[in-house]
């Protein structure tokens, strides 16, 4: 998906330009890190965005940038960027591993140790839920682990949606289905996956131009078997079940074509993180990675 932004663009305020860009201030903001190629553009003033950008070390897409030329609206000279954000990307990276650990983090400062947990285990992404005051701190140290794609899930707002990619999430789930959500999501070109629970929240999401959901509450709404159901008539959608899976249950899920990917929260237990077990984080996650990869 490429995009261009500049004085025109949609969104908020890029400070530094005083032009408007499709992206939030500070996205994808830490500590620096390798710089962009010099494309010959003008990168000097847009700290709210191209600097930002340009040192994700896990950003995937190209950004590429045009010398400075005068605003059509505000008169001031802006940097023009050409963003292509590969979505399909995310979601490939997600179901080569079949498996997406779910994580409610009350301190931020275990986001660290628990990313290295994770991918000791042989994962390479991970789902911070927004249901904790440490979730976009946790978000932010997440997207700087270099092996790891950090998302945001339990995303209800267009607000958390901002707030999530500035942090460096690269994909974003809701419990449900918000329009508003799903919109902001497909304007910053971000990777989304909105729970749905019938057909018609299915069709929905199929209008939206999507082609993955979360099922959720999943085994509360009858399990694989209803996976197997929803799935019949929507042959290009890939399902995403989360809640109350496990790893007794986890082949069932695993064994439907239409399943992406599993969420779970049994790899990343809260007593675990409580008592800090990191080396047992590692080991019930190389589990279900064999699991996973005996299918």
């Amino acid at each position: 998906m490429r995009r261009s932004y500049g004085c025109d663009g949609i969104g908020v305020e890029c400070r530094a330009l005083g032009a408007a860009t499709g992206y939030p201030a500070g996205y994808g903001a830490g500590p620096a890190g390798p710089a962009a190629p010099d494309t010959g553009g003008d990168v000097r003033s847009c700290s709210a965005v191209v600097l930002s950008i340009r040192h994700r070390k896990a950003f995937s897409g190209v950004v590429i940038t045009r010398p400075a030329r005068p605003c059509s609206r505000s008169g001031r000279a802006v940097t023009w960027l050409y963003l292509e954000v590969n979505v399909s990307e995310v979601v490939d990276a997600i179901g080569a591993a079949r498996l997406l650990p779910v994580v409610v983090l009350n301190d931020a400062a275990q986001a660290a140790p628990l990313g290295a947990a994770i991918v000791a285990g042989g994962l390479r992404s991970v789902e911070v839920t927004f249901r904790t005051d440490a979730a976009e701190a946790a978000i932010r140290t997440l997207a700087h682990e270099p092996d790891l794609m950090v998302g945001a899930g339990t995303v209800l707002t267009v607000d958390q949606v901002d707030r999530a990619v500035a942090a460096g999430a690269r994909f974003v789930v809701s419990p449900g289905f918000g329009p508003s959500v799903v919109r902001r999501c497909q304007e910053l070109g971000i990777a989304v996956f909105p729970g749905v629970a019938t057909s018609t929240e299915i069709q929905m999401a199929l209008d939206a131009g999507l082609d993955t959901v979360k099922f959720f509450p999943a085994e509360q709404l009858g399990g694989a078997r209803m996976v197997k159901a929803l799935a019949a008539p929507y042959r290009a959608l890939k399902f995403i079940p989360t809640g109350g899976v496990t790893s007794a249950n986890l082949r069932d899920y695993l064994a439907i074509d239409a399943v992406l990917a599993v969420g779970g929260t049994w790899m990343v237990a809260a007593d675990l993180l409580r008592a800090e077990r990191w080396s047992e984080v590692t080991r019930l996650t190389a589990e279900a990675v064999n699991v996973a990869g005996a299918r």
